[in-house]
């Protein structure tokens, strides 16, 4: 599960080079959140809280939300890698 300081190095990252970012600790925080109707892509671990990265990820699509999603993961293995690439992750 990916930490407070490490949501907040990913967006000072992203925010470093000009774009406008924002982190969430849940999927159910995103989800609560409105949404902008900019260009966007979540970048997302595959171990969230309450539901896995890939869980959330069906969730999305079942509720019609398409954004693009960039998985990460500090504990990935070849059966999480070969699951999520069956997804389309990147």
């Amino acid at each position: 599960m990916m930490t407070a300081a490490c949501r907040q190095a990913i967006q000072d990252l992203v925010e470093s080079v000009g774009l406008r970012a924002e982190s969430f600790a849940t999927g159910e925080e995103f989800l609560s959140r409105k949404r902008a109707g900019d260009p966007s892509c979540l970048v997302l671990d595959v171990r969230l809280p309450q539901m896995s990265g890939l869980d959330f990820q069906h969730r999305l699509a079942e509720t019609g939300v398409q954004i693009p999603i960039i998985f990460i993961t500090a504990r990935g293995d070849i059966p999480l890698s070969l699951k999520s690439l069956k997804v389309r992750a990147v």
